[in-house]
């Protein structure tokens, strides 16, 4: 009895301990001062101590577990951390993307970075692009697979100044500009080869659900530029092999390379369809929203639903 009166103690004071931190570390002005420097032009990073899981940069070579039913699922990351080493900076973009290894087809469904989702020991519901601030690319995982009722265990992160680089390094991307992305980048409508900083303005533009059909747009001006030459498949493994130092993953040597050759081994640019979920302003994701992107993900696959 005396055992177990010792345990029930010992976790409630582990309890009230774990709370009279989280109200230390993020109560009142400390918090607000918290969200004002990470949606400001150079934000401060979430203290080491503070964050709700440390990140994992490790790409390993092992044999990927082939799933029965042939598609890969991973979380496609850009964000802003200058080191990638230490990749705890704000959310560019953030896609889940699901390929198909015999075909080559690509699903890609773009989060709303502005939408909210509450997190382990944070006071308040922080905006979905804050989170990887909190605990790394893991955390984002964590969060959208939560929202959306996924089970994705793959990622791959990478700083929007390494995409710049990339472009630069295969001589600039051709792109064919609308005439509002042509005043946004204030260049005339029309076809332009791109630089790596003029690359990343343009799918930086914020339009409805178009941001994530540009990123779409500039895979395949990067993948076609490198491959001129060579051959897609080998013009995709010399952008790999380009980025892969650069690169935050916990896919396997392995799995990147099933990847690679699942979506280039072929003549033609294979098939991307791109879908973008919406909240309106600051708000949490509506279930009509996460119901479509399961559905648009998983189509007749699906047989749970958020």
């Amino acid at each position: 009895m005396r055992k177990w009166i010792a345990w029930l103690c010992a976790f409630c004071w582990l309890l009230m301990g774990a709370q009279g931190l989280a109200e230390e570390g993020w109560g009142g002005e400390a918090w607000e001062e918290l969200i004002v420097a990470l949606s400001s032009d150079q934000p401060l990073p979430v203290p080491k101590e503070k964050r709700i899981r440390l990140g994992r940069r490790d790409v390993y070579l092992a044999s990927p577990e082939k799933k029965e039913d042939g598609w890969m699922d991973l979380l496609l990351l850009t964000t802003d951390a200058p080191n990638i080493d230490e990749n705890f900076g704000r959310s560019e973009a953030m896609l889940i993307c699901r390929v198909n290894r015999e075909t080559g087809e690509t699903r890609l469904l773009s989060l709303p970075e502005y939408a909210l989702t509450a997190l382990e020991g944070c006071p308040e519901s922080v905006q979905l692009k804050y989170v990887n601030c909190f605990g790394g690319p893991l955390l984002v995982l964590d969060a959208l697979n939560r929202a959306l009722s996924l089970s994705v265990e793959r990622y791959c992160a990478m700083n929007i100044e390494t995409l710049a680089d990339i472009v630069d390094a295969v001589g600039g991307v051709p792109v064919e500009l609308k005439e509002d992305e042509a005043v946004a980048l204030d260049l005339p409508a029309g076809s332009h080869l791109l630089s790596g900083r003029q690359a990343i303005d343009y799918v930086s533009i914020r339009r409805q659900w178009d941001g994530v059909q540009r990123y779409q747009e500039l895979l395949k001006s990067l993948v076609l530029k490198a491959s001129a030459s060579k051959g897609m498949l080998n013009g995709a493994l010399v952008l790999v092999d380009k980025a892969i130092s650069q690169m935050d993953t916990n896919l396997t040597m392995d799995e990147l390379l099933d990847l690679t050759f699942s979506l280039f081994a072929r003549e033609e640019f294979p098939s991307i369809h791109a879908k973008r979920l919406h909240a309106d302003g600051d708000s949490l994701l509506p279930d009509e929203e996460k119901r479509e992107g399961y559905a648009f993900l998983y189509g007749q696959e699906a047989s749970v639903q958020p």
